[in-house]
């Protein structure tokens, strides 16, 4: 995070504070209550295996929080506004389309 200047708050997998039992993360239906108390995220992923470099790859949680409307900082060392065309669902509806024109060609 060389480049971000927003003050973060990091949730640490292993916190008690959101889960409703030790070590069960939040339902995936009450992400949305989560994402909504905030307008942006720190989408960073680093391994041991990476040398302290950030894994290059979008994650789950930096795909909803787009679609939830927040700003997301990524591992491109860039602020993100909007949802990549290539996640959203028209997108995928017309790739699934071509293919089935395809078929029907053939």
């Amino acid at each position: 995070m060389k480049h971000c200047i927003w003050d973060i708050e990091v949730f640490d997998r292993g916190d008690d504070t959101f889960h409703s039992s030790k070590n069960t993360g939040l339902p995936f239906y009450k992400m949305p209550l989560l994402y909504n108390q905030y307008n942006k995220l720190v989408d960073i992923k680093i391994y041991t295996y990476s040398d302290g470099d950030p894994v290059q790859a979008w994650s789950k949680t930096g795909l909803e929080a787009l679609a939830c409307g927040l700003q997301v900082f990524n591992h491109k060392n860039e602020i993100v506004s909007e949802l990549p065309i290539e996640f959203t669902p028209e997108y995928h509806c017309k790739c699934i389309m071509k293919v089935y024109e395809n078929m029907v060609q053939k």
